[in-house]
C-alpha cells in the first residue's frame, strides 16, 4: 500500500485534489501562453513591418534619383543593397520596385519570379502585413512616390524563432512556479486533509479494538470537526450501551 493509495487501491483525497489542482494549473499557464504567443507574434510582426516600412523609405529616393540612368542602374542598386543582407539576420530579404507597369526584382539571392512580387504587394496592403509564398510567410513594407513604388520584405522565420524563444523563457520560469506551488499545495493539503482525517482513522480503529472511550479531538475545518463529533458521539452512545447491558447481565444473574 503506497501512501497516496488507500487499501482497495484507490487514490486518497489528497492526490485528487493536488491532481485537480495541477490539471487546472497547467492548463491556465497553456492558455496564458498561447494568449502571450499570439500576442508577442502580432508585437514582433508589427515592429518588423515598421522597419521594413523604413527601409523601403530609405530607399525611394535613391531608387528614384537613379531612375533618370535608366532601369538597368536601378537594378545593380537594387541587387547591391538586397546582396548585403545576410541570410542569418534578414532571412528572406528581398526588394521590387515598380514603375508605373515596369516591375524591378532583385536578383541576388534568387528569389525574383511574378509570385514573389505578387506576394509582396498583397502583404504590404494586408492588415497585418503578411501573405504567403508556398509555404513560405513573409512580412512587407512600401514606399509610395507618385508612380513609383519601393517594396521590401522578409520570411517571418526569425519572427517566429524570436518569439518561440522568449515563450520558452517564459515556460521554464511558469513550470518552476508551478512546481513550487505543487510542493506547498501538497503540503497544505497534508496538513488540512490527510493528518485530520488519520487521526479520525485512528480514533475509528481504538473504537473498533474495544477502546469506547476514545475522543476523536477537534479541528478547524467544519465538517471534520462535526464528523469527529459525531465519532465521539457514537463512542459515548457504545459505553452506554455497553454499561447498560452489563446492568443488565448483572441483574439477570
Amino acid at each position: 500500500m503506497t501512501h497516496d493509495a488507500t487499501p482497495w487501491g484507490r487514490r486518497t483525497i489528497r492526490r485528487q485534489l493536488l491532481l485537480a489542482v495541477n490539471a487546472t494549473l497547467i492548463g491556465l499557464v497553456a492558455v496564458f501562453l498561447v494568449i502571450e504567443y499570439r500576442q508577442q507574434l502580432r508585437t514582433r510582426l508589427a515592429e518588423k513591418r515598421i522597419a521594413l516600412e523604413e527601409e523601403a523609405k530609405t530607399l525611394l529616393p535613391a531608387v528614384e534619383q537613379l531612375h533618370v540612368y535608366g532601369t538597368e542602374t536601378v537594378q545593380v542598386f537594387v541587387d547591391r543593397v538586397c546582396g548585403r543582407m545576410r541570410e542569418e539576420q534578414s532571412p528572406g530579404h528581398h526588394i521590387a520596385v515598380q514603375f508605373g507597369r515596369v516591375t524591378l526584382q532583385a536578383t541576388a539571392h534568387h528569389r525574383s519570379s511574378p509570385e514573389m512580387f505578387h506576394a509582396m504587394q498583397l502583404a504590404s496592403m494586408a492588415p497585418d502585413g503578411r501573405a504567403h509564398i508556398g509555404d513560405i510567410e513573409l512580412v512587407a513594407g512600401r514606399a509610395v512616390q507618385a508612380d513609383l513604388v519601393v517594396y521590401v520584405s522578409e520570411s517571418l522565420r526569425n519572427v517566429r524563432a524570436t518569439v518561440r524563444s522568449e515563450i520558452s523563457r517564459h515556460m521554464i520560469g511558469v513550470v518552476v512556479l508551478a512546481i513550487a506551488l505543487a510542493v506547498i499545495i501538497n503540503l497544505v493539503l497534508m496538513r488540512i486533509v490527510t493528518r485530520p482525517i488519520n487521526r479520525l482513522v485512528r480514533s475509528v480503529r481504538q473504537i473498533g479494538r474495544g477502546n469506547l472511550a476514545a475522543d476523536a479531538g477537534h479541528f478547524d475545518c467544519a465538517e471534520l470537526n462535526y464528523l469527529a463529533t459525531e465519532i465521539t458521539s457514537m463512542s459515548a452512545a457504545l459505553v452506554a450501551a455497553y454499561r447498560n447491558r452489563a446492568a443488565q447481565m448483572q441483574k439477570a444473574r
